[in-house]
């Protein structure tokens, strides 16, 4: 008597040369990711300089209060990494996001010379500018992940909803998960400072205790977005969607993750040894578009193959 036995899903090796043999076969999905360090390495700069001396005042007036010289020292590197700091890098809203090589570095020469700047000249402008460029990133980055998502879908996944659908229920689970993770962080802040009054040596292991629970929280739900594209799934849905496949999948979520990781920043450090005033910076530039898109679509591969509609 013959049974219908379904296949296990393929194991980590084979997902992730899934996801990069996905990129060779599609590589339109590498035109954002590229795109945006074309612009962060060769257009222009948006300079927070003008600011940085009320600021530096403010970070020292700060530091002699507290009599440290770690944190005059802090204080001075903080305006050396402002003065440079090129802040169309928020466009890069990773892992939520495209990921870029040249978001948060420090502004260099391109191979055309020193490229042109806008200043922001007060702090109101500059929040503004952080709120426009942060949202403007995550809107692109869902259309990022959203073709990701519809190529590794092909044509067994359900009918989409419509992006602008999709686009909403993902942009306001990252409202909603900055808001809990601002929440979450102020609390362990105040826990700590209590802890340190009534106790010190116990305010260290709280803070640890803390962001590893943040650390294993944000584990859980790393899947939420994949079911909101991949099975057109609400925000509650697809956070118990990710929460059951990593309660499954626990050991090989983990495997995924960590060899993500360490596949990223293990290259990124390779992709910037070229200089930025060298047009060898053009093959770091695709290689970590190469390299951090394929791992993307393979976490899409993982999700596809290991969950279904788990809800």
């Amino acid at each position: 008597m013959s049974q219908n036995v379904k296949p296990s899903p393929p194991g980590l090796i084979d997902t992730l040369s899934a996801g990069f043999s996905a990129i060779a076969q599609r590589p339109t999905l590498l035109f954002l990711p590229v795109l945006l360090d074309l612009f962060l390495w060769l257009g222009p700069r948006l300079s927070m300089s003008p600011l940085v001396p009320e600021l530096t005042e403010r970070l020292t007036a700060l530091s002699q209060e507290v009599g440290d010289n770690s944190a005059q020292l802090f204080s001075r590197n903080m305006a050396e990494i402002l003065g440079s700091y090129n802040l169309f890098s928020a466009l890069s809203t990773w892992p939520l996001g495209i990921p870029s090589l040249l978001a948060g570095n420090e502004s260099g020469i391109s191979p055309w010379g020193t490229p042109s700047a806008l200043y922001i000249e007060s702090v109101g402008g500059l929040l503004v500018w952080l709120a426009l460029l942060t949202l403007s990133g995550l809107v692109l980055g869902f259309f990022y992940l959203h073709a990701i998502a519809r190529y590794v879908a092909g044509d067994d996944a359900p009918r989409p909803l419509g992006a602008g659908r999709q686009c909403l229920r993902t942009l306001g689970f990252t409202a909603l998960l900055m808001g809990g993770a601002f929440v979450a962080s102020m609390l362990l802040f105040l826990t700590v400072e209590f802890a340190a009054v009534l106790c010190m040596p116990l305010a260290p292991f709280i803070m640890l205790g803390g962001l590893g629970a943040a650390m294993w929280g944000g584990f859980h739900l790393f899947f939420t977005v994949h079911a909101i594209l991949l099975d057109n799934l609400d925000i509650a849905q697809a956070v118990r969607a990710s929460v059951a496949l990593v309660y499954r999948h626990r050991f090989s979520s983990v495997g995924l993750l960590l060899s993500a990781v360490v596949i990223s920043l293990g290259l990124g450090t390779i992709w910037h040894m070229a200089p930025s005033h060298s047009w060898l910076r053009l093959v770091s530039i695709a290689g970590n578009a190469f390299v951090n898109t394929g791992l993307a679509t393979a976490t899409f591969i993982f999700y596809r193959e290991r969950a279904g509609v788990a809800v």
